[in-house]
Order: C-alpha cells, then sequence, then structure tokens
C-alpha cells in the first residue's frame, strides 16, 4: 500500500495515492476532466489544491517548485549522460579544431574592436572634472578639510552662477566629499586624503540649500559628517 494523502478528490470523488497501484489516479474514470490529462504529480497537487480548504497557497507553490526542480534535474541529467556517450565515440578533431579556432579569431578580433570603438566613444570627454568656467573668469577657491567627524570649509555662502573650485583634502582618514541638492540627487564628488588634494569645479545654477555628506565610512561619527552650503 502507498501512502496516502488525507483527502478524497473533489473533481473525480476518488482516493489520492503515491502507492504503485495507483500512480496513474484511475484515469478511466476521470470523466474528461482537464486536470486527468496532467502528468501524475501535478494532477495530484491539482486535486489536493481543490478538496483541502486549508492548504495555503505557499504549499501549494513549495510543491509546484519542488516537482519543476526534480524535473530540471532529470532532463540535465539526461542531456549530461547523453554528452557522455556520445563523447567515447572517436572522431576526427582536426577539421573541428581549425574551424574553431577560425572562428575565435572572428569573433575575437570582432569583440576587441567593439571594446576599442566602445571605450573611445565614451571616454571621448576626458578629463571629466574640467573648470567649469572660462579661461576668462575667476573662480572663487574653497578649502575644503575633512576629519573626523566633521568638515572645515573656508566659505559656505554662493552667488547662482559663480564658478567654485573646492580644494579637498582630510586631515585624517580618506573620506568622501559628496554635494548633493535639495531632492538628494548627487551633483559632484571626490575623494577625501590625507597629504593629497583634489580639485572638484562646481558652477550651482539654482538658488537653494545644498548638502554635504561623507561618501566613505570613516568611523563611529561617520553619520554625523554634514554641511551646507547656501546658494543665492
Amino acid at each position: 500500500m502507498g501512502i496516502q494523502l488525507p483527502i478524497t478528490a473533489r473533481l473525480v470523488q476518488l482516493p489520492i495515492s503515491w502507492g504503485p497501484e495507483d500512480t496513474v489516479l484511475n484515469r478511466a474514470n476521470c470523466n474528461g476532466y482537464v486536470a486527468c490529462f496532467l502528468s501524475p504529480p501535478l494532477n495530484a497537487v491539482s486535486l489536493y489544491m481543490f478538496k483541502n480548504p486549508f492548504v495555503s497557497f505557499f504549499e501549494i507553490m513549495h510543491i509546484i517548485a519542488f516537482i519543476t526542480s526534480i524535473s530540471f534535474m532529470l532532463m540535465m541529467a539526461g542531456v549530461f549522460g547523453w554528452v557522455a556517450l556520445k563523447s567515447r565515440k572517436r572522431r576526427a578533431y582536426d577539421p573541428i579544431v581549425k574551424r574553431w579556432y577560425k572562428t575565435r579569431k572572428f569573433y575575437g578580433t570582432g569583440l576587441v574592436i567593439f571594446m576599442l570603438v566602445l571605450s573611445i566613444y565614451t571616454l571621448r570627454e576626458l578629463p571629466y572634472n574640467e573648470p567649469a568656467y572660462g579661461a576668462s573668469q575667476e573662480a572663487t577657491v574653497v578649502n575644503v578639510e575633512a576629519l573626523q567627524f566633521g568638515w572645515n570649509i573656508d566659505q559656505h555662502e554662493f552667488e547662482a552662477g559663480e564658478p567654485i573650485e573646492f580644494r579637498v583634502t582630510s586631515a585624517d582618514v580618506n573620506h568622501g566629499f559628496g554635494i548633493y541638492d535639495e531632492d538628494m540627487n548627487l551633483i559632484e564628488q571626490t575623494q577625501a586624503m590625507p597629504n593629497y588634494t583634489n580639485k572638484v569645479y562646481v558652477t550651482f545654477d539654482e538658488p537653494g540649500t545644498y548638502e554635504i555628506l561623507c561618501l566613505e565610512y570613516c568611523g563611529v561619527g561617520h553619520h554625523m559628517m554634514k554641511d551646507e552650503l547656501v546658494v543665492k
């Protein structure tokens, strides 16, 4: 005797069994129900779902996922078995090797050309961090020093359209200098490093309050590294 599920099939009024004597669910008595044309495991799941009102959707999905996984594993095992059997047959590999080398050379050359063109197209604007002002303009130089856990900034108020050159360094560990607009969109950033000065060129087009945050974890007070710039 197989293991009986504690239900009776509502669609066909038949007990569902996983035993060897009832693996086809007695399809002759299904009277044309669609569920009877499914494979035995899925048929059992369908009938179980129709009959048992206490079965959750997730339990049914788990059963279906299990059956699907087993089916795919068996299919993959069959594919690997077929390949293993085929690989035992001896064939002349020289023509295959020559053809593959030719194909590899073609696709390899095409890939290198494609990546070269893509790189030139995307990097043609280097350097990205060009000054945001012309040769006839004089930028406002602002010295920025990061330290645990705050900022030393020379100037906090600016005019809209004023070209600014931030010179960013650090007094202790590495920090990240990020400028955010009022919608918290990152508009400029650079690294704040000890014994080195990075330059960031910004021209604020819109008045408002811009927030400065540290973008690199620098210790337990990292979240307190905030400051503001006011553009009028």
